[in-house]
């Protein structure tokens, strides 16, 4: 009886829960850190996470955060009104984001991550729309 429970609920927990629809990345090498607050500033990447986001490129508004020596920002923010579009982060202070999370509808939705510091992806994770971990996997190159 005690397994049949347990069993309903993870059943029911997991139907709550559905995918995010499949994203890739529009290229395996990340961005460089923008200079200046517009999508523009992020080339490729700007309009692929607005898309990723499921938000109007014209509706997202970009903040820079912690600037370094060279005058790019080490921490940048996406946002479409109150809720977080996108997070970049210059961990190493390269010049270059080394994580990139993108969210859709306040919620993690997608992580691309630069593990060993050399300006290209080596994981991509994906979050269900309750932001637990679905899939995690090499950038489709």
């Amino acid at each position: 009886m005690r397994h049949s429970i347990l069993i309903l609920v993870a059943i029911a927990a997991a139907s709550t829960a559905t995918a995010q629809p499949d994203w890739r990345p529009p290229s395996t090498t990340l961005p460089t850190m923008p200079d200046r607050p517009t999508l523009d500033a992020l080339g490729a990447w700007g309009d692929a996470l607005a898309r990723a986001a499921d938000a109007p490129a014209s509706a997202v508004q970009v903040l820079l955060e912690g600037r370094s020596a060279q005058g790019v920002a080490r921490l940048v923010r996406l946002r479409a009104g109150r809720l977080p579009v996108a997070v970049l982060s210059d961990r190493n202070g390269d010049g270059r984001a080394d994580l990139v999370e993108i969210f859709r509808n306040g919620v993690l939705a997608f992580q691309v991550i630069d593990a060993d510091y050399d300006g290209r992806a080596d994981v991509v994770r994906r979050y269900d729309t309750n932001g637990a971990l679905m899939a995690e996997h090499p950038p489709r190159r």
